[in-house]
C-alpha cells in the first residue's frame, strides 16, 4: 500500500516533455527532483530519488530488531495481545502519515521506522499461538494459513490503485488504516491465547487438541541451546534463503511501482494491478 500511495505524488521532470529548466515550475537542474503532476492532490513535493528510497526503505531499517522480542513478550502478554496491538498501532501510525509527508519527509521517514519496529513484534508471536492450538501432526498444514497474509497484500495493491485515482493519494492511507481497526476489532472478539480460555470452543475439540498436544507445551522454562542453534548448518541454511528472499521480495514491492510508473508511465491502478502479483 505505501509504495503506491507514495508513487501518486512523484513525477520525474524528464517525462513532462518540458524543453528547457525555464519551462518548469522548479528548476530541473538538480536531477531526480519530483513534483507533483498537474491534478494531483495535495502539496508540492521536492522529494529527489534519494529521499524517495530513504522513505520507502526506513520501514526495514529496524523492523529485523524486534522479532526475537516479539516471541518473548508472547510468553507473558500473550499472541492475541501482541499481535494485535502491535498491528492495531500500525494501523493508526499509517492515518499520520500524509501529515507526516506535507510536514517534512524526515518525519515520514521517523513514522515508518516506527512502524518496522512495532511491525517486528507481530509475526513471531504467532508461534505462541500455533504451539497451544494447532496438533503437532497438523501443524505443517497450518502454516499455509500464513499466506493470507500475502493474499491479503496483493488485494490491497489493487484497491490501493483504485482509492488513489478516485479520492486521492492520502486516501489509501485512510482507507487501509480503517480496514486494518476493523480487522483488530474482529480479531479481539474470535481470538484466544489457549482453547481453555475460549468461552465458545466445544468440549470435545478442547480435549481433542489437548491429547493431541501431550506434553508439547509446557510453563516450564527451558534452557534455549544457544550453541547448538549458532552452529547448526541448516539453521544459517534457513537465515540465508530467508534473507534473499526478503530482499528479493522487499526489492520488488518498494522499486517495483517505481519501475512501472517512471519507465512505462503507467497510471497508479495499472501499476497496482501488476504489482500485486509479486507476493504470490
Amino acid at each position: 500500500m505505501t509504495p503506491m500511495a507514495c508513487r501518486k505524488y512523484f513525477h520525474y521532470p524528464a517525462k513532462t516533455g518540458l524543453k528547457s529548466p525555464s519551462q518548469s515550475p522548479i528548476s530541473l537542474s538538480s536531477r531526480g527532483v519530483l513534483f507533483q503532476q498537474d491534478g494531483d492532490s495535495g502539496s508540492l513535493f521536492h522529494w529527489d530519488s534519494n529521499v524517495q528510497n530513504l522513505v520507502l526503505g526506513s520501514f526495514f531499517w529496524l523492523h529485523w530488531s524486534t522479532q526475537i522480542p516479539g516471541g518473548v513478550l508472547a510468553r507473558s502478554l500473550g499472541t492475541k495481545v501482541v499481535f494485535g496491538v502491535s498491528n492495531l498501532a500500525m494501523f493508526l501510525i499509517s492515518f499520520a502519515l500524509p501529515a507526516a509527508a506535507y510536514w517534512d519527509y524526515k518525519a515520514m521517514a521517523g513514522l515508518r521506522i516506527v512502524q518496522g519496529v512495532i511491525g517486528g513484534l507481530a509475526w513471531p508471536s504467532m508461534h505462541h499461538l500455533v504451539a497451544h492450538w494447532i496438533p503437532p501432526t497438523e501443524r505443517s498444514q497450518f502454516i499455509t494459513s500464513y499466506l493470507g497474509s500475502s493474499f491479503g497484500v496483493a488485494l490491497s495493491y489493487p484497491l490501493c490503485g483504485v482509492v488513489i485515482d478516485t479520492l486521492g493519494w492520502e486516501a489509501a492511507f485512510y482507507v487501509t488504516g480503517a480496514l486494518g481497526v476493523v480487522w483488530w476489532v474482529v480479531w479481539m472478539i474470535v481470538v484466544y491465547d489457549t482453547p481453555d480460555q475460549h468461552p465458545r470452543v466445544s468440549a470435545e475439540e478442547k480435549e481433542y487438541i489437548q491429547q493431541a498436544l501431550g506434553n508439547t507445551v509446557s510453563a516450564k522454562k527451558l534452557p534455549v541451546p544457544w550453541g547448538s542453534i549458532l552452529t547448526s548448518i541448516p539453521v544459517w541454511s534457513t537465515m540465508l534463503v530467508q534473507w534473499g528472499v526478503g530482499w528479493g521480495l522487499h526489492t520488488l514491492m518498494t522499486q517495483g511501482p517505481s519501475y512501472l510508473k517512471y519507465v512505462f508511465g503507467w497510471k497508479p491502478s495499472r501499476v497496482s494491478n501488476n504489482s500485486g502479483g509479486v507476493r504470490f
